[in-house]
């Protein structure tokens, strides 16, 4: 049966370590959601699931699955099952006797096992497997084995760290639609790991932002990504991130290099100042009716297929620059000067010294097609990059220690 999980100001500290690794964590999650805690390598999510599960102790605060109070509960005594980004599948068994190890232990009947095994292979695709062994099984198979290990167990919580990690883009993919319609039919609590912003996006009904041990906001997919809360939680999420630049407030009005901004587009006040803007709130052209227009110079050129991401400077190439997006391969080249527009509400402003959100409508974007014969084509700089495939890569290393028990557990 699900449960909810509930955390209060839960703190953990490893010996020797010059911060928490988790820093007085509180959130709840109801029966029956999936909640994903995401951030970069050691934000501290990794030491948030093993708490869960009772692989660490936390130094304060407690954790409540369901009405229990789990402070003090050994790992074996929690009602929760685990799955990691290893596999760990037994390699002298039968898939069918993996899947059925949980039963087994529990002294399940033979015959109530063999149903429930039945059960969680068609649930996962993988009934003709049965009777392989984990060497004969590909790298996906494994993990829905390791995911049917977990399932049988019928636990008031599945824990998943990474467990998509280790497979390839295309299996990644497929995988993660398959598991969020796993959840949903079983009706599961999921507490689930990732550092992969579609993963998490796709995946949870709850984000849970981390970032040095600290939560940095609580929300809905949606909510995370139209109304961030801070900086780094915008920049987070989103291919390419948003772009957040410094304004410089002079007597003409905001400056951000070459980009000139009428000062009613920011928050009142004194405060420093960053400006954000996704890429999909760019449309390349002049502007019209209330738009604001800026000119740069394309100095990365990103290629995909259905669309071609541009990074845009506004002033020389160690200036500030934006990116947007630009339909097919008919792209301004590289060293190209072009014009483009942005609507004013799509804008995000944040204090430059901490980071949180001053102002911006949550959704903002000019909606219009890029025109992209607006552009002002000049001899190009051979200074500049393009590539075609994007760098996904994130991190903000902060000294978490690893997840040391690979493999599937039954926590």
């Amino acid at each position: 049966m699900a449960s909810p999980v509930t955390l209060e100001g839960v703190v953990r500290r490893f010996p020797g370590a010059p911060r928490d690794a988790v820093a007085e964590l509180s959130l709840s999650l109801p029966a029956g959601q999936t909640l994903c805690l995401v951030g970069p390598s050691g934000c501290g999510k990794s030491t948030t699931l093993r708490m869960i599960a009772g692989l660490e102790a936390p130094d304060r605060g407690r954790i409540r699955i369901g009405e229990r109070d789990m402070t003090g509960v050994p790992p074996q005594a929690r009602d929760v099952a685990m799955v990691f980004q290893g596999f760990a599948l037994y390699p002298h068994l039968k898939v069918k006797d993996i899947i059925g190890f949980p039963l087994k232990m529990r002294r399940v009947p033979v015959a109530d096992r063999a149903r429930q095994v039945g059960e969680a292979a068609e649930l996962l695709g993988i009934s003709a497997l049965l009777d392989r062994t984990p060497d004969q099984l590909s790298g996906g198979e494994r993990q829905r084995v390791a995911m049917g290990r977990a399932i049988v167990r019928r636990p008031e919580v599945f824990l998943f760290d990474e467990p998509l990690s280790n497979l390839d883009a295309k299996l990644r993919g497929e995988l993660r639609g398959e598991l969020r319609r796993l959840l949903r039919s079983l009706g599961a609590t999921a507490v689930y790991v990732t550092h992969d912003q579609v993963e998490a996006m796709t995946l949870g009904d709850q984000l849970a932002v981390m970032r040095a041990g600290r939560l940095m906001q609580l929300g809905t997919p949606r909510a995370i990504y139209e109304a961030p809360e801070s900086e780094f939680v915008a920049t987070f999420f989103g291919s390419p991130p948003m772009a957040v630049c410094d304004v410089e407030r002079t007597p003409d009005g905001l400056q951000v290099g070459s980009w000139r901004l009428p000062m009613s587009a920011a928050p009142a006040g004194d405060e420093p100042l960053r400006v954000g803007v996704r890429a999909e709130a760019l449309c390349l052209g002049d502007p019209r009716g209330g738009e604001l227009g800026l000119t740069g110079r394309v100095t990365h050129r990103e290629p995909l297929g259905a669309e071609t991401e541009l990074s845009v400077s506004l002033g020389d190439d160690s200036g500030p620059s934006l990116s947007l997006r630009v339909p097919g391969f008919d792209a301004p080249a590289l060293g190209d000067r072009v014009s483009a527009a942005v609507d004013p509400s799509a804008l995000y402003w944040f204090s430059r010294e901490s980071g949180e959100r001053r102002g911006g409508a949550p959704r903002g974007g000019s909606g219009r097609a890029h025109d992209v014969s607006a552009t002002d084509v000049q001899a190009p700089d051979v200074s500049a990059t393009d590539v075609s495939a994007p760098d996904a890569s994130a991190g903000d290393a902060e000294g978490e220690p690893a997840a040391s028990a690979p493999g599937v557990g039954d926590a």
